[in-house]
Formats: C-alpha cells, structure tokens, sequence
C-alpha cells in the first residue's frame, strides 16, 4: 500500500507542474486559464474524498481502490496519446477523471495499509507515509520538471521542445502509474489468498 501511496503522491505533484505549464508554453493559455484547467479536477476530488470513505465502508477495499487506480492510469494514458492534440479543455476534462481516482484510492490507501499493523504502531505508520508523502511528492516535481528541462535545452522553439518534453514527462508518469496497480493488486488479491 505505501507504495501505491507514494506512486500516487509522485503523479500528483509532477502533474501539477505539467499540466499548467505545457498549457502556457504549448498550448499558448494565459496564467489564468492554465491554472483554472486545474479547478474542476480539484472541486471533484474535494467532493468524492469523503465520499470514497464510505464507499470503502459499505463495499469494501477492492472496488474504489481498483476502480480509482484505473481512473488515474486511463487519464495518464488519454493525456500520453493524445498529447499532439490537446486542448485546455481536454486537460480539464481528463484531469477530473485522474482527480476522481486519486480521490477513490488515496484514503482508502491509507486505510488498508494501516490495517496491517497493530493498534499501537498505526501512529508511527501515519507518520512514515506522511514524510515519504512528502519525500515523493518533491520527486515528482523534480523529475517531471527535469525530464521536460532536458528536452528544452538548446532547442530554437520552446513549444515544440516543450511538447516533446512533456510527451516524455507523461510516459514516466504512465509508468508510475503502473506501480499502484501492481502492488494493490498483491495487496487486495494475492495477500488475502496467502494468509488463508
């Protein structure tokens, strides 16, 4: 469960840099407008975290967790293949379904991944995925940032370097979303069959 915590915290951040970024330098969207593209994602995933909560009470584990999973990877995987046609809009509207999934899976995460320690060791496990929360989440930006970076230096056109830069930022952030279904997949579907 860390992990995919942690996978999600990475993709998170570094698309937070993305996005907004590849609209003003790609896109040609002013500061406002990139940052608004941010907004709807965000409202949603503000509304469903509760929501996700109860969703895990009356369902289970599995199916928020697995259904958020795939929302976050279809729109990593809908912003890599359509990323020589995007628009704000298409932006906007992808990134709710990712916020839709992050809102699916990062408590319940939580959640799980505390269950499997005992009552007194769940506060010193909060506080090991919180730093590495944080830990993550700067690797994000620092990554993602960095991958677009190298493909912009030297080059004539910033738009066009950036889009290649973003391309290449959205195939590590595809990747990183892999990570989440691997290991919630052992968690949710292998663990349970071993401890029987």
């Amino acid at each position: 469960s860390l992990f995919a915590i942690v996978a999600l915290q990475f993709i998170i951040l570094g698309q937070s840099y993305l996005l907004p970024n590849f609209s003003q330098l790609v896109l040609g969207a002013g500061a406002t407008a990139a940052g608004a593209q941010m907004l709807p994602g965000c409202t949603i995933g503000a509304v469903m975290a509760p929501i996700s909560g109860q969703i895990l009470d009356k369902l289970g584990a599995k199916k928020p967790i697995v259904t958020g999973i795939l929302c976050c990877l279809t729109s990593m995987l809908l912003l890599l293949l359509f990323v020589h046609v995007l628009t704000v809009e298409m932006i906007t509207y992808i990134f709710a379904i990712f916020a839709i999934g992050q809102a699916l899976q990062m408590g319940n995460n939580f959640t799980v991944a505390l269950g499997y320690l005992p009552e007194d060791r769940k506060a010193d496990g909060n506080a090991v995925i919180n730093t590495m929360q944080q830990l993550f989440g700067a690797m994000g930006t620092s990554v993602i940032s960095g991958v677009v970076a190298a493909s912009q230096l030297g080059a004539t056109n910033l738009a066009t370097s950036t889009l290649a830069g973003a391309q290449n930022a959205l195939f590590v952030l595809v990747c990183v979303a892999c990570i989440p279904l691997i290991t919630m997949g052992i968690v949710l579907f292998v663990l349970p069959k071993m401890t029987k």
